[in-house]
C-alpha cells in the first residue's frame, strides 16, 4: 500500500517508468541499457504533455491489467491515455473488419488511413499496406493529440434516393414516311460503304 502512495506522489513519467521496469524488467533493461533515465524521463515526459490524470489513470489501469506480455511502446501508452483511441495495431484490425462487414464501427482517422492504403491492398500486399497504415495512423493521431483533436466514429454518407422517371418510348423513324426511311436507309449504307 506504501508503494502506491508514494507512485502517486510521482510525476505521470516517474510513475510509468517505475511501472515499466517492475511489471517488464527484462524489456525494460534491454530496451533503455544504453540510456541515461533522466533522458528517459524527459522524452516521456514531452511524450506525455497534454495528457490530464484521467487520462493518465486510464492508461495505468490498462497496463496493470497485464493484458500483453510485451512492453507497450510510449506511443502506445500515450494513445491508450487519450480517451476513445485505439493503438494503430487496433486500428488495423477494426478497419480490416469493416472492410468485410460495414457495420463495424471505425473512426474517421483510421477510415482516412485505410483510404490512403487501400489501392496497396488491391494489389495483394497485404504487410506493406499494414505498414503503410501504421505509419499514416501513428502520425496522424500524434498531430491530433497535439492539437487536443478527440477522435469521432465514422458515419458513411447517406445515400441520395434518385428518383426514376419512366417515358414512353417512340421508335425511332416514327412519323416517317417509307420514302424518308428508305433514304435514310441509303444515306447510312453510303456512309458505312466509305
Amino acid at each position: 500500500m506504501r508503494e502506491i502512495a508514494q507512485a502517486e506522489a510521482m510525476s505521470f513519467e516517474q510513475q510509468l517508468i517505475f511501472t515499466l521496469k517492475t511489471m517488464y524488467a527484462q524489456q525494460f533493461a534491454k530496451h533503455f541499457a544504453d540510456m541515461p533515465m533522466n533522458i528517459v524521463g524527459n522524452v516521456i515526459s514531452a511524450a506525455l504533455a497534454g495528457v490530464d490524470q484521467d487520462g493518465f489513470n486510464r492508461g495505468m489501469a490498462r497496463l496493470l491489467s497485464g493484458q500483453s506480455k510485451f512492453m507497450p511502446t510510449v506511443q502506445e501508452f500515450k494513445s491508450w491515455c487519450v480517451s476513445g483511441t485505439w493503438s494503430s495495431t487496433e486500428a488495423w484490425y477494426h478497419v480490416c473488419e469493416w472492410s468485410r462487414d460495414s457495420k463495424h464501427k471505425i473512426t474517421v482517422l483510421a477510415k482516412q488511413c485505410w483510404d490512403e492504403i487501400y489501392h496497396i491492398v488491391l494489389d495483394g500486399n497485404m504487410k506493406e499496406a499494414q505498414r503503410q497504415f501504421v505509419n499514416l495512423y501513428e502520425d496522424r493521431l500524434a498531430r491530433m493529440q497535439l492539437q487536443g483533436v478527440k477522435q469521432e466514429i465514422y458515419v458513411p454518407p447517406v445515400a441520395i434516393p434518385v428518383k426514376t422517371i419512366e417515358r414512353a418510348q417512340k421508335p425511332i423513324g416514327a412519323g416517317l414516311t417509307a420514302e424518308q426511311t428508305e433514304k435514310l436507309k441509303s444515306l447510312a449504307q453510303s456512309y458505312f460503304s466509305k
